[in-house]
């Protein structure tokens, strides 16, 4: 890593510490503005495919973000009023699972992108403030854990709950046999039985509430907001290989309070939004050194969501961002090269089948998914980590219709798009 970008790393993070309250609409770092939808309020984003997700307090939307400079909006759902801001979403196949605070969690059919319809609901005990689903199962964060079977979408039954007496902020993270609640501080619950889940482990953060949680691996990614023992709200980086017994390995603070707002992580990256000061970003590759390595202002961050180099990120009064990080993972690699990763298709046109071939120069991570003309994806045809090489992959387009699609292509940050034609 050279000079230049050691300095703009450590000129960046003094810039959040100095600036206070008073960072200023295009302040960045290593992050530039791609594309923007300024449609209206936006609390909640998931991102599937090349389809984005959003919610407010009284709205459900969906936006084609295949292009993600000119983000469109397809299709919309008015819904009841629901008071405060902090709802959160989650999307399965053609459902997306809508924790709408006062009014509960919402079950919404988006197989046809342009007419979302609500097909269940489920009431809010308290405030349903996020939802996450595994199967079958939705794990809602509304005053502790209330575990709903969903497997019939249009008559949700809850079959477990754990009450906590959470009034503020939850968020809810599941992993295997284990809920991470973050609240008054991180709670680990036991849903084996989701009959009859049991908290199994506590770590206390005093009277700073928890907003959202992330688990990686032995690691808790906890963040918390307002006054705390430690002196402002932070990230907390917590061990919880032991699930009885979490460890704090880290409290790396945020410098400027911030209301109820969430992070996504992507490898040893936190993209963390962060209401007043926008989007930031922290590399935690080592846990117990976490280092700031990029942001971008934006008005009231509350969501965020990252697919690939792009952080997607809902803004309460100023609509959707999209945000490209430039910066890298905080670790020196090679460059790769365009012309060592671009696509080549033979036949193009095609009758059948066609073969795409591509190399790749430095171990990457490859991802390779054919879309038709609107913006649905047809096929994945690669994604997982590929060593350095030649390779080629067949895409078979029996049964579907001729026409035009797009094989979008990327390695680590780069991205590729290339036409194909299927003839009969």
């Amino acid at each position: 890593m050279g000079n230049n970008r050691i300095n703009s790393i450590i000129l960046g993070s003094l810039a959040i510490l100095v600036l206070g309250v008073n960072v200023y609409a295009g302040d960045s770092l290593n992050c530039r503005l791609v594309g923007k939808w300024n449609g209206g309020d936006c609390q909640a984003v998931f991102v599937k495919d090349t389809f984005a997700f959003i919610g407010s307090e009284d709205y459900f939307k969906i936006l084609n973000v295949a292009n993600p400079s000119s983000p469109v909006e397809i299709g919309s759902l008015q819904m009841q009023f629901s008071f405060g801001y902090g709802t959160r979403m989650y999307v399965v196949d053609t459902l997306a699972y809508f924790a709408r605070r006062s009014s509960g969690l919402r079950i919404i059919n988006v197989a046809n992108p342009a007419y979302p319809v609500e097909i269940g609901f489920c009431d809010a005990y308290y405030d349903a403030w996020d939802v996450y689903v595994v199967d079958t199962l939705a794990y809602l964060a509304d005053g502790g854990l209330r575990i709903i079977n969903v497997a019939n979408p249009a008559l949700p039954v809850e079959i477990g709950s754990l009450e906590l007496h959470l009034s503020y902020g939850a968020g809810v993270y599941v992993v295997d046999t284990l809920a991470y609640l973050a609240g008054n501080g991180l709670r680990i619950i036991n849903v084996a039985n989701p009959a009859s889940p049991v908290e199994i482990g506590f770590y206390d953060l005093s009277d700073n509430p928890a907003t959202d949680v992330y688990v990686v691996d032995t690691l808790a990614y906890v963040k918390a907001i307002r006054g705390c023992r430690k002196g402002g709200p932070g990230l907390w980086i917590i061990n919880v290989a032991n699930p009885a017994l979490p460890v704090e390995i880290r409290y790396y603070p945020l410098g400027i309070p911030s209301i109820l707002s969430s992070f996504y992580m992507v490898d040893n990256l936190v993209y963390m939004a962060n209401a007043n000061t926008g989007l930031r970003i922290i590399d935690v590759a080592n846990p117990a050194s976490p280092v700031e390595i990029g942001f971008y202002f934006t008005d009231m961050a509350l969501d965020v969501y990252v697919v690939d180099s792009l952080a997607y990120v809902a803004n309460r009064d100023n609509g959707l961002c999209i945000i490209e990080y430039y910066g890298g993972s905080g670790v020196e690699e090679r460059e790769l090269r365009n012309e060592e990763q671009e696509l080549k298709v033979s036949p193009n046109p095609f009758i059948k089948s066609t073969i795409i071939k591509y190399q790749i120069p430095v171990k990457s991570k490859v991802l390779l998914k054919i879309y038709d003309v609107a913006g649905r994806c047809a096929k994945t045809l690669i994604g997982e980590e590929k060593n350095v090489g030649h390779y080629k992959v067949k895409w078979d387009g029996e049964g579907l219709p001729t026409g035009i699609y797009f094989a979008k292509f990327s390695i680590g940050d780069y991205k590729s798009t290339k036409k194909l034609i299927l003839i009969r």
